[in-house]
């Protein structure tokens, strides 16, 4: 899991809802079933509580154009470069809407 979805600190998670990842299609919808923060497994095997993964990458659309300079300055403080998702009702870790909804990060 640690290859595919990348790791983020809980607080840069927290303010910015951004995790890496490759890429959405362009001019897609995000799924009626939202994202949500898991805690990733380190390569020990352990959960570690400060590293957290997207469960469904895929379930975030495309970035509104009016959203991406925000995605991206969100991204940007995450150590990202780019906003390539996101999706309205993203949820934090303990199931909860993240406010203003969640951004997918690239490097």
């Amino acid at each position: 899991m640690k290859n595919v979805f990348g790791l983020v600190s809980l607080s840069t998670i927290l303010l910015s809802g951004c995790s890496l990842m490759g890429g959405a299609p362009a001019n897609v919808a995000p799924s009626e079933i939202p994202p949500q923060l898991v805690y990733d497994k380190g390569a020990d095997g352990k959960i570690h509580p400060e590293s957290l993964a997207w469960d469904r990458p895929d379930a975030f659309g495309s970035v509104p154009k009016n959203l991406q300079a925000k995605g991206n300055e969100n991204c940007q403080a995450a150590n990202f470069r780019v906003a390539v998702g996101y999706h309205p009702k993203a949820l934090n870790a303990k199931g909860s809407p993240i406010p203003g909804g969640a951004y997918l990060c690239m490097n």
